[in-house]
């Protein structure tokens, strides 16, 4: 894990400098800006709590319950039922996530609860595959299902730690080069 850590520190430090260094004026429609803004937040949170030693049990849970609850402004369908499927879904997995709450320590979940990440999994995968094409190219929908999935290959509470670097990469880069 430690390997992986210098990894991801150093595509952070890459990562911040692309975001520090895209024209807000690139992310379409604005939304993506503020997403990534809590992105880069989290990375932060989950760099910090790694060289700490202290129990974060409120601030997981906000950054996770913002990642997701922009996400309702980002929804897009040209069907209105279908887009307002995916606004209760969404809302269901913040109410979820409140509920079961996320308490992080040196960047891992302390009470990891699997009902809790498969369900996110579930519901940001339909969400991916009914969103619009206009907020999420449909030749990405691959990408962003393996992001949700790729993290699955450690070990469960690590869940977050990789998916948060991940995200905010592979964000930061597509809009970069826009």
């Amino acid at each position: 894990m430690e390997m992986i850590l210098k990894l991801y520190l150093g595509i952070f430090m890459i990562g911040m400098y692309l975001f520090l260094n895209t024209l807000i004026s690139k992310y379409r429609p604005k939304e993506w800006f503020y997403k990534l803004c809590i992105v880069f937040l989290g990375c932060i949170f989950i760099i910090y709590s790694i060289f700490s030693d202290n129990r974060f049990e409120y601030i997981g849970t906000i950054i996770l319950v913002l990642n997701v609850g922009i996400l309702i402004f980002l929804t897009k369908n040209g069907n209105k039922y279908i887009e307002n499927g995916l606004k209760i879904l969404l809302i269901y997995l913040i109410l979820i996530i409140i509920n079961i709450g996320v308490v992080i320590k040196r960047g891992k979940i302390v009470n990891v609860n699997k009902s809790l990440i498969y369900n996110y999994i579930l519901i940001l995968s339909i969400w991916f595959l009914f969103s619009n094409n206009t907020i999420l190219n449909r030749k990405y929908i691959g990408l962003h299902l393996f992001l949700l999935l790729y993290p699955l290959f450690y070990n469960i509470e690590e869940y977050f730690i990789h998916r948060v670097f991940l995200i905010f990469i592979v964000g930061v880069v597509c809009f970069y080069n826009k």
